[in-house]
């Protein structure tokens, strides 16, 4: 990767929402994918923070994160119940909080996923069978109201539909791009959508306005985005402490910093296998195992196969 395109990657940030984040009824699993996708395109996360369910809350790291980084991504908080306020929230802090019913997304709802709102000649025919079906009449356009609910967004987002197969919107204001908190149409979304931030000399699809015919944005080709080599990470494990390896480890990174690699020591508890895992973190592979065999030799290192972690 040349210079010219690492100075063009957009810097990345992450706001989390949702009350049951924060009191842990729900484990979050966005980030470590949103880390990994990043990871993978040779984008750099920069920062995640996470807010209850507060309009406030929500506005002020928003804005706080939208001056700082190039773009923003929140996850969760756009369902249809009262507790679902990312989009007002967003409207607010980047405005007079006025939203609108959007009406691609209502459109791609009902074609997509139609809704089960009683005609009013079903009502009509049913009307004779009492206040049983009086009451599910109700409920049915109240969940009806619910679900329009999800298609009504910041007066002035622009919005982008990344997966053909799904009605639901990317709505960015400013900077800032509202995602689902679900974990499947998360990674779907976000999957279709982040390539788009590697298409050079445009702006990201995210950030153009929906016309109404517009019914996706596809994931770019390759050979549209910029040059960017995807990260590596090369792992190598000692029997050693980790206060007897501190010394080389610091000597290395500060020899290699201006290489843009950097060194990691995670310790490892009660694990027969080794004490210290220890990773080489950059673009050039090359220069990664140099690093690593220079260390396997000062702290008897070997090589060591990375495993999925759980936490």
């Amino acid at each position: 990767m040349d210079s010219d395109a690492s100075a063009a990657l957009p810097s990345i940030a992450a706001c989390i929402i949702g009350d049951e984040i924060l009191n842990g009824k729900i484990q979050d699993t966005n980030v470590r994918y949103l880390a990994r996708a990043c990871f993978q395109l040779g984008l750099t996360l920069q920062r995640v923070e996470m807010v209850a369910d507060d309009h406030a809350d929500i506005a002020e790291a928003v804005r706080r994160l939208a001056a700082r980084y190039d773009h923003v991504i929140t996850t969760g908080g756009i369902g249809p119940t009262h507790d679902d306020i990312t989009y007002e929230a967003l409207a607010r802090a980047f405005g007079d909080g006025k939203l609108v019913y959007h009406q691609p997304t209502l459109d791609r709802m009902e074609r997509i996923s139609p809704s089960q709102q009683p005609s009013p000649r079903s009502r009509s025919i049913n009307s004779s069978r009492g206040t049983a079906d009086e009451t599910s009449a109700v409920a049915a356009a109240a969940a009806h109201h619910a679900r329009r609910r999800m298609a009504l967004l910041p007066e002035h987002a622009q919005v982008v539909f990344p997966c053909e197969h799904l009605w639901v919107p990317i709505a960015t204001v400013e900077n800032v791009a509202i995602f689902p908190g679900i974990p499947a149409l998360f990674q779907t979304m976000l999957d279709a959508w982040l390539p788009t931030l590697l298409i050079p000399s445009s702006p990201s699809p995210s950030l153009r306005p929906t016309e109404p015919t517009s019914t996706s944005t596809p994931n770019p080709p390759p050979h549209t985005r910029l040059a960017v080599r995807p990260f590596q990470r090369v792992a190598i494990a000692t029997h050693w402490p980790e206060s007897r390896i501190a010394a080389p480890l610091t000597e290395l990174q500060a020899q290699v910093a201006d290489q843009k690699i950097k060194i990691g020591s995670y310790p490892l508890w009660q694990d027969p296998r080794a004490k210290v895992v220890i990773t080489f973190v950059g673009r050039d592979p090359e220069r990664l195992t140099r690093c690593a065999e220079l260390i396997k030799r000062q702290v008897e290192g070997f090589d060591w196969q990375e495993e999925e972690e759980e936490a």
